[in-house]
């Protein structure tokens, strides 16, 4: 469930910002930088307090920040780009340290005759968000790019990934 939750919470962005056109784009690279400084810091972590406690901590800081992700509302746009890029910095420092973790435990119980395949379709779970939602480029037809329900769908995917 911590790899379909991590790969959900990292490639969703790109069906999000699909919806919105070209409103929001800073938010796309935001959660990976987030996810690169959390990989190291929960590496140090893990090792200090131990699996379960790295991983409980790893596992609260998604949750509060997805759930944070689809609640930035605001009359400005700009606001909820800096409000958006936040959470979205800490879900990735989040995943930083839940997605390897995750492996480790996936690996270690899993039985050994269905491990292989628990692997593999962990890491197929990846792949299934970038198909759904296809729209107009924003290029084709700039009112049509962005629909007046995706105000509300972005944040009910959002808050998804929990």
């Amino acid at each position: 469930m911590g790899f379909f939750t991590n790969a959900y919470n990292i490639f969703y962005i790109s069906i999000v910002s699909k919806l919105l056109g070209r409103l929001y784009y800073a938010i796309t690279g935001v959660a990976l930088i987030g996810t690169l400084i959390g990989h190291l810091f929960f590496g140090w972590i893990d090792d200090k307090l131990g699996r379960k406690k790295a991983y409980n901590i790893s596992l609260t800081l998604t949750i509060i920040c997805a759930i944070c992700s689809g609640l930035s509302f605001d009359a400005s746009k700009e606001t909820v780009v800096k409000t958006l890029c936040f959470f979205r910095f800490w879900l990735g420092f989040g995943i930083g340290g839940d997605y390897p973790i995750s492996a480790v435990i996936m690996s270690k119980y899993s039985n050994k005759k269905t491990r292989g395949a628990f692997i593999a379709a962990l890491y197929a779970m990846q792949g299934i968000f970038l198909h759904f939602y296809p729209t107009a480029s924003f290029k084709d037809d700039p009112v049509i790019s962005t629909q007046p329900e995706a105000n509300y769908l972005w944040r009910i995917v959002l808050m998804l990934g929990v």
